[in-house]
């Protein structure tokens, strides 16, 4: 979730402690899939009421 806030490569992999980018990217690119840029980044909370 970090480069989703940050949008700073280096950044995360020096947070993950990865030596190579490549082991780096495989978390981005999960990263990606899960926030897409297609989706809103607000969320709408409800609360029930009974």
């Amino acid at each position: 979730m970090e480069y989703h806030k940050t949008k700073d490569v280096i950044h995360v992999q020096q947070l993950l402690g990865h030596r190579a980018i490549k082991s780096t990217m495989l978390y981005i690119n999960i990263e990606n899939a899960t926030y897409s840029q297609d989706k809103p980044e607000e969320f709408h909370v409800k609360v029930a009421r009974s």
